[in-house]
């Protein structure tokens, strides 16, 4: 297995967030005919932009502007198409464990936000995500302008930088934008359609956090 897959598989499997919304379709649900689950990613990648993102004093094999990278790389097709069906609004978002380094940074929080479930339907998002005409806006270019945008902050906070309370972000940051519950059945003539969601949270830090899986089964 390539190394990116082995550090998006286990990246994955630790971050995964489960809030109380098994994804389950109730057996009573309204409308005729078959009952679908489509499930959503919400991906956020939220790093510990500390002293530790300073080459200089830590060497890392990976920083975390490549991890996001990898993560953007990934999105197609190996992300968007696994278990993929139609009308999908994955999500992927670069969040800040220290909000304050939005305004001290002067960081383009538009640029840090992909969001697949903006366009109306599916000619139109898969006209963005492959790229084809007359498409103005493309998945890969909205992928470099995070990475780049991120790759800017990166570097500010190699210089200077303030510190992040992991803690907290856990505690009081994990909004209901990081944590998306299941939404409310949607029936037509024919078909019941229930939209859930996969919350990912891919923290990169080197901090020391007690209490993690309880935070993260909430």
């Amino acid at each position: 297995m390539p190394v990116n897959r082995l550090i998006m598989t286990g990246l994955f499997a630790l971050f995964s967030l489960n809030n109380q919304h098994s994804g389950e379709i109730p057996a009573d649900l309204p409308g005729a005919g078959n009952k679908y689950v489509i499930t959503h990613f919400n991906i956020t990648f939220a790093p510990d932009l500390s002293n530790r993102v300073n080459p200089g004093l830590y060497k890392r094999p990976l920083s975390d502007v490549d991890i996001l990278k990898i993560i953007t790389h990934d999105l197609y097709p190996s992300i968007l198409r696994c278990k993929r069906s139609e009308n999908q609004k994955d999500k992927l978002l670069v969040d800040f464990v220290n909000k304050e380094l939005i305004s001290e940074y002067a960081v383009r929080t538009d640029k840090l936000l992909i969001d697949f479930g903006r366009f109306p339907n599916q000619n139109d998002r898969m006209a963005y995500i492959l790229g084809r005409k007359p498409v103005k806006q493309t998945l890969s270019q909205d992928s470099g302008r995070m990475v780049a945008e991120f790759n800017r902050t990166n570097s500010l906070a190699a210089r200077k930088n303030f510190g992040a309370d992991i803690w907290t972000y856990l505690n009081e940051g994990i909004d209901n934008k990081k944590v998306l519950p299941t939404e409310k059945p949607v029936a037509d003539e024919y078909n019941t359609y229930v939209s859930t969601y996969r919350n990912v949270l891919i923290l990169t830090t080197d901090g020391y956090i007690e209490g993690v899986p309880d935070i993260a089964a909430r």
